[in-house]
């Protein structure tokens, strides 16, 4: 082996190495930890990195760790709002999670359900979900973490409905499981929580202190704390500590543009503005509302540029220039129109998409209500009504029984007559066939011999002798044609070749034939398509004006497939006195249960033929 070779082999070693790893189960959950680490910041790696992992998983064929991506994808589209792209992944996980009987699985897939109905505002339905979550978690094994995560999603949603009480019973608990599997970030968001629904400053100020601690000893939980300074900043306006909250949000301005939350940029620079308009300081509203509609639009928010084009209308009005608040008043109508209806859409299809998947549950369920009121209102009327409906029952079973019976005799009848007419057919094929080559074909040979014996010198001799051979020839053709013996010995596809040589070596038409399968079918199928093919192709080689004839011939596990078309003119397949021919294959398909389909146009006529096997 010289230099370059060794060289070579090292690099496909590596090579092969890299592959094997990336597509490993544990490079699949690197990739998910990465996608993590970008959830609240950054949209397009978070998306990367999950689909990246969902493609290997598929590619591996593990279903283990395509149910993961799929609920981690479900994750992804809730926290950023793509709730029927997340109602759609929650439901491939539920269909994936079959497989399995992972309570933890189970319970992610029903908590995030709850969040996603929640989120949309539907929130009766998701907190019914959530408190069904709840019974899961009595009944199964699953971590603190996740009875954390689903105890707070609980907690916020009585919070979004009004109850108070309700809610600080299940963040309170939240907070103790987090607080016991050392969960930082839920510790944060319930303290956050909490100060966004209390009223008493100085339980509010308590908790911005809890959270303060937080994020001292997590310096790297920058989105964290953006959003906590956020939330500060606004509480401190509401109480009328203006210049703290100048402050609080210029330094959420500060580390939102170091650590690149465009998300959060495109609002605080807004609701400083609007702070700053609020204290009449005019100088550096512009400079602000500027940059955020920059970012605004660069990320394309359409819910931020409404609130910017509305705080641009008051800002110029307030100085007044009437002529740009205008402006922005008429921008401001029209994108919260826009924004409106994309919001409408948004629900338009999640909803669709639960009703449609709901709708038979619902149609059950609306059943079973009205048979429950009919059964307090009318006990003694139900029970006779049940008598007179099995009576009903009895005896319309007697007459759909005597029906059916009836209808599988005349079937039966018509299947016994068309199989016996076929089967007349086909014997009187093979006598015709014989007939004509014993008969026919053998006294016109025996006339050549005469001819060419008494006849050789004359003139016309080679005349009569060529038309005798083209007359033999074809008589023979049409012999081998009706009952050709190579079907029995050979099978199917040998006999159909034999059919398309004979008719290619009339110059007349031409004929392609392709088929799937080489192998032997029943005797009668084989017949049957065969005499199917034949009566086609006569067909057209009698009535059609074209030049070509296609045949195909498929095989799966249940049906044959069969297509003959040529490029002749159209016909009217309704027509009564459409042929014989027709009527014959029709009568053929009905004996062997197949179907037909004609798709006749002026250029070309197509006849689709399944036979089930």
């Amino acid at each position: 082996m010289n230099f370059k070779s060794l060289i070579i082999f090292i690099l496909l070693f590596f090579f092969f190495a890299y592959l094997a790893a990336e597509n490993s189960p544990n490079s699949i959950k690197n990739l998910l930890k990465k996608s993590n680490s970008f959830l609240y910041t950054n949209s397009d790696s978070t998306n990367y990195y999950i689909n990246k992992a969902l493609y290997l998983s598929k590619q591996n064929n593990n279903k283990d760790l395509e149910l993961l991506c799929n609920i981690e994808l479900t994750r992804y589209n809730i926290v950023w709002g793509h709730y029927t792209d997340a109602f759609n992944y929650c439901n491939n996980s539920k269909i994936l999670a079959k497989s399995y009987n992972s309570s933890e699985y189970n319970f992610r897939i029903n908590m995030y359900n709850g969040l996603i109905f929640s989120n949309m505002g539907l929130f009766a339905d998701g907190l019914k979900l959530l408190l069904e979550t709840q019974k899961l978690d009595s009944a199964n094994n699953v971590s603190l973490n996740l009875k954390s995560e689903l105890d707070y999603y609980t907690g916020k949603t009585y919070f979004d409905i009004g109850d108070f009480n309700q809610g600080m019973k299940y963040i309170r608990s939240s907070i103790s499981n987090a607080a016991k599997d050392n969960d930082t970030l839920g510790l944060l968001l319930c303290y956050t929580n909490i100060t966004k629904v209390h009223n008493n400053t100085d339980t509010v100020n308590k908790y911005f202190k809890l959270c303060d601690d937080i994020l001292e000893s997590k310096p790297k939980m920058l989105y964290e704390k953006v959003a906590l300074l956020v939330n500060k900043a606004m509480t401190m306006k509401d109480i009328g500590k203006l210049e703290l909250s100048k402050n609080l949000y210029l330094e959420a301005i500060q580390l939102s543009e170091y650590g690149g939350f465009d998300e959060y940029l495109a609002i605080i620079y807004n609701n400083y503005a609007y702070q700053l308009m609020y204290e009449h300081n005019f100088d550096s509203v512009n400079y602000y509302l500027d940059k955020s509609i920059e970012v605004a639009k660069k990320i394309n928010n359409i819910e931020a540029i409404v609130e910017v084009y509305d705080s641009y209308s008051d800002y110029y009005s307030r100085i007044g220039d009437y002529k740009n608040s205008l402006k922005y008043s008429k921008l401001y109508i029209e994108k919260s129109n826009e924004f409106r209806k994309q919001k409408k859409l948004q629900e338009t299809r999640f909803l669709s998409a639960v009703f449609e998947n709901e709708k038979k549950e619902n149609a059950i369920l609306k059943q079973q209500n009205e048979i429950n009121k009919l059964w307090i209102y009318v006990n003694i009327a139900i029970v006779f009504l049940i008598i007179v409906i099995a009576i009903s029952i009895y005896f319309r079973q007697r007459w759909a029984l005597s029906k059916s019976k009836l209808e599988t005799t005349e079937k039966t009848k018509k299947l016994e007559i068309a199989e016996a007419k076929i089967q007349g057919q086909d014997a009187e094929r093979d006598r015709l066939g014989m007939d004509l080559h014993d008969g026919i074909v053998s006294d016109l040979s025996a006339l050549k011999m005469r001819i060419q014996s008494y006849f050789k010198e004359n003139d016309e001799f080679g005349t009569v002798n060529h038309s005798l051979n083209t007359i033999i020839q074809n008589l023979r053709g049409l012999s081998h044609r009706m009952r050709p013996a190579s079907l029995e010995e050979f099978g199917l596809v040998p006999s159909i070749q034999n059919l398309v040589y004979t008719v290619n070596q009339s110059n007349k038409f031409k004929v392609d034939f392709y088929c799937d399968f080489d192998d032997r079918l029943s005797q009668n199928i084989e017949i049957s398509i065969y005499f199917l093919i034949y009566e086609l192709v006569n067909n057209a080689t009698k009535y059609s004006s074209g030049d070509t004839i296609d045949i195909q011939l498929y095989k799966d596990k249940e049906l044959i497939n069969l297509s003959v078309e040529d490029n002749g003119g159209g016909f009217n397949p309704d027509n009564k006195n459409a042929g014989q021919g027709l009527k014959n294959i029709r009568d053929r398909l009905t004996q062997l249960g197949g179907s037909l389909v004609i798709d006749s146009h002026d250029d070309a006529t197509a006849f689709i033929i399944n036979i089930p096997i």
